[in-house]
Parts: structure tokens; sequence; C-alpha cells
């Protein structure tokens, strides 16, 4: 839920009182010409951009001025317009770029208890093959990252956002 969302940039009003709900399971199309603030109304609604006025809600939590990552802890993930090809990575290996809070990331963790980075990233393996399988692009895995087209390359970080 947006309620009366407000962003400028000097003069300009990018976001000018915005406010809607998008119900959970739906898909919801914005649209507009370039310039009307739709990249603005996103990069608000995800934490990328401080709103000079309104609220932001992600499953009834206000979630306004949070980091990206927080609002993402509280249910609502979001890609870009443009996809980062991810050089060096088979699209399984671009997949486990996406799960937060591994042990693995720990120094101490990975040097203490070896055998909890080992169990997260079997599970966080096999979380990965499974939603590679239900977006379709399961047989893109061993595949280059850098050598899939634009689309299966949107496919990718939606799949990964959803990891």
């Amino acid at each position: 839920r947006v309620d009366d969302l407000q962003k400028s940039f000097g003069g300009l009003a990018a976001t000018d009182h915005a406010t809607f709900a998008v119900e959970r399971g739906t898909i919801t199309g914005l649209i507009g010409p370039n310039g009307a603030g739709k990249s603005t109304l996103f990069n608000l609604i995800s934490g990328f951009y401080e709103p000079d006025g309104g609220t932001v809600e992600v499953n009834g939590t206000d979630v306004t001025g949070m980091e990206p990552y927080q609002v993402a802890d509280h249910g609502l993930v979001r890609t870009f317009q443009t996809p980062r090809k991810l050089e060096g990575m088979t699209v399984r290996e671009a997949m486990l770029v996406g799960p937060r809070k591994q042990p693995g990331e720990s120094f101490l963790t990975l040097f203490a208890s070896p055998g909890t980075v080992a169990d997260s990233e079997s599970a966080n393996l096999a979380e990965a093959e499974r939603i590679l399988a239900d977006f379709e692009i399961d047989h893109l895995a061993a595949q280059p990252a850098t050598d899939i087209s634009g689309g299966q390359m949107k496919l990718v970080e939606l799949a990964r956002a959803m990891l």
C-alpha cells in the first residue's frame, strides 16, 4: 500500500501524492511516458530512495524509509529495468548470489562451523534448482550467464529475487 507518496528533485515533483494498493497475488501494471516518475516510484517503494512525504506498507508493516534489504525482509523484492550480466558465472551460480544471510559470508562461521556452511549451501542450491524449474529455465542452469538472451536474463533475475 502506497499512501500520499511524494518525492521531488529540486523543483521537479517526480512523485506527486501517489496513492494506491496492490493486492497480493495479482499482476499490476504501471504505465506512463518517459519522465513520468515510474522508476522513482519503484525506487521509493523498494527503499532505494527516501520519500519526501507519504508512507509505504508491505504486508501491513510500515517500511517507509527502510533500507532495501529491510524492505525485502518484509516480503517485497524488486528487479531492475536492465538486468546485470554476471560475468564468469553460470546461471546456477548467478542464482546463488541471491540468498541473504548465508553462513559462509561470515569469516568466523566459515572456519568454525564448516558443516553449517555446507548445509546452507546445499539448501540454497536445492531451492535455486526448484525455482529455476518453476520458471521453466532449469535447462539453462549450466549455461554461462552472459550467453543467454535478454528475456532469459530477466527471468533469471526474477528467479534470483524469489530465492
